[in-house]
């Protein structure tokens, strides 16, 4: 299917069409009713009323298409979603917390062993203590603990 733009153009041609017709017609009797001095501006007066017809015909397209423009430089304006990538890293170390939030064993042995290691690497001077396990013994430390540990490695003394 075509654009309904695309369909108006024959109508378009036809139209004008009928009016360099018609003003051939009115100005066919007017260029032969007036004096020879006057003939040249029969002519002109013609010739300005088809140029005059074909830049309102113009003007209002223009028009239409400026209206239309407001709206897609709102849509321009507007942040644009993006569907982020995620570091592989990231999602990694969040498991890693998450995880050991949920389980004293894989704190024990994944998450707690990489603090101490950070802690040593980082320069910081006294060592971390081992959080105290959680009166439900399978869990791990809660989050605000291990937020508190990964702060510590942070701190240089």
């Amino acid at each position: 299917m075509r654009h309904p733009s695309e369909r108006r153009w024959p109508g378009i041609l036809v139209g004008y069409a009928i009016l360099i017709g018609a003003l051939a017609g009115v100005d066919t009797i007017a260029y032969l009713s007036v004096s020879d001095v006057n003939k040249e501006l029969v002519i002109r007066i013609a010739i300005a009323v088809l140029v005059g017809v074909a830049i309102l015909h113009v003007h209002a397209r223009l028009r239409l298409w400026v209206e239309d423009q407001p709206r897609n430089f709102e849509l321009m304006l507007r942040p644009e979603m993006r569907s982020g990538k995620i570091d592989p890293l990231f999602l990694q170390l969040r498991n890693e917390v998450k995880y050991s939030v949920k389980s004293r064993r894989y704190f024990d042995r994944v998450l707690w062993p990489r603090l101490v290691k950070l802690g040593g690497a980082g320069g910081n001077t006294k060592p971390l203590e081992r959080p105290p396990e959680r009166w439900i013994g399978r869990l791990g430390p809660s989050l605000r603990t291990v937020v508190t540990l990964i702060t510590l490695l942070g701190d240089k003394p």
